[in-house]
């Protein structure tokens, strides 16, 4: 998807046709900007590959972590994700991503359905993960399991 939308660019790019210089700025720089995130994304997300890609071709785990919640029924919709997650469960800053200096740090999610329910799955690698999203989910479950 980080792909087709940089592909896009040349049409971010003319859609100030006709309108206002001040808007025409406006317009540039946020295709610039929009741009620019895309490109590093996609730069960071072809290094997570390969990475992943590494450890498997070394079946070699150990740098791989997860939190797994047990699900009672199967979902009913399956589903895998990778995400930068910029906010913990309890709202507090994880990381900006709009800082194109700083590397993203990544989260995985995957919901799977099983015979006798299922689970939801959160992994990340030692390397690039941002676990902290998952500690503060855990506190949460923690505090209500307790209730």
């Amino acid at each position: 998807m980080k792909k087709a939308s940089l592909e896009l660019a040349s049409l971010r790019r003319s859609l100030d046709r006709g309108r206002s210089l001040r808007e025409q700025v406006l317009i540039q720089q946020f295709a610039e900007y929009l741009d620019a995130g895309l490109t590093k994304a996609l730069k960071e997300l072809e290094e997570l590959k390969t990475l992943y890609d590494d450890i498997l071709l070394r079946n070699e785990y150990s740098d791989v972590k997860y939190y797994i919640i047990r699900l009672s029924d199967s979902p009913e919709i399956m589903c895998n994700a990778v995400h930068q997650p910029e906010y913990d469960f309890q709202g507090n800053v994880l990381q900006q991503l709009g800082d194109l200096d700083e590397s993203a740090r990544y989260m995985h999610f995957s919901l799977i359905a099983t015979d006798d329910g299922g689970p939801a799955v959160f992994s990340w690698t030692k390397e690039r993960g941002c676990p902290e999203s998952i500690m503060s989910l855990h506190a949460l479950m923690e505090c209500h399991t307790r209730l």
